[in-house]
């Protein structure tokens, strides 16, 4: 097998959760938030807010947890998050954090990064949303596996497809 991040592995560490997570860099907080929004107005259905995230195309395990993460979120961290869009970070040099993200950061972030095994820059992926340190990124080489034993070449219009993260 190939190493894909640094770190222990957890309910998001598969390879279906790392392509879900890459096609959607940029826009799952925006899924999420969608999510969460449907979870709120069909009478906190928790299945339905897993199947959601299923949808997303992350397995169940990691749909499981990104549902706790986005319902925590909803119920802990409403009033700094409520109408806050990107950037989520104040400007360079500093970046400082928001308060929408700080709150996040505060309640479950890290037990969430536990549970999931995978963080972004445990994955050498640039996170779109959230400053961190050069120090944190994890240098890991992306190999189109699929390509070397089909023998040829990925496609599809998506995110994971249209960029070169895989080294190949």
């Amino acid at each position: 097998g190939f190493i894909t991040h640094k770190g222990g592995c957890g309910v998001c560490s598969s390879a279906q959760d790392f392509g879900a997570r890459i096609n959607h860099l940029y826009d799952i907080a925006q899924l999420s938030l969608l999510c969460g929004t449907q979870y709120f107005l069909t009478g906190r259905d928790f299945g339905k807010l897993v199947h959601c995230f299923e949808d997303i195309g992350f397995t169940v395990p990691c749909s499981k947890l990104w549902s706790h993460f986005t319902a925590a979120n909803a119920a802990l961290c409403a009033a700094p998050c409520f109408g806050h869009e990107p950037p989520y970070n104040g400007a360079p040099p500093e970046c400082a954090v928001t308060d929408c993200l700080q709150c996040a950061e505060d309640f479950f972030q890290k037990r969430f990064d536990q549970l999931s095994g995978r963080t972004l820059p445990g994955s050498g992926i640039v996170d779109p949303f959230l400053a961190s340190p050069c120090s944190l990124y994890y240098p890991v080489a992306h190999q189109a596996i699929c390509a070397s034993l089909t023998g040829g070449t990925m496609e599809g219009g998506d995110f994971a497809s249209d960029i070169d993260i895989f080294g190949g």
